[in-house]
């Protein structure tokens, strides 16, 4: 399920390293970012972000963030990486489709 939660903001490339939100017993800790994950992960960023702006010049591309600050959730149109999260190709697709 923290799977679902993460968001680009959540890695962090020079630290190889992962914030898990609300993992086990619902805190936030960090783990290891494997270095055979790296380019998959900036080739997933890309196409979420890709996939953000086509949807932010459409009038969509927000998200609920039930965590976040006023401020965060303010900024989150010029700062994507604190909504976006990770979707499969096949769920952006339906997505897309419906629309």
């Amino acid at each position: 399920m923290e799977i679902f939660r993460l968001r680009i903001k959540d890695i962090d490339f020079e630290r190889r390293s992962i914030i898990v939100r609300e993992g086990k017993g619902r805190k936030d800790r960090d783990t290891v970012l494997p270095e055979c994950t790296i380019s998959d992960l900036e080739t997933s960023i890309r196409q979420a972000l890709h996939f953000h702006r086509l949807d932010v010049a459409e009038g969509l591309g927000s998200v609920e963030m039930p965590f976040c600050t006023k401020q965060e959730i303010s900024q989150s149109r010029v700062q994507p990486a604190l909504e976006i999260r990770f979707y499969s190709a096949e769920a952006v697709a339906k997505i897309h489709a419906v629309v």
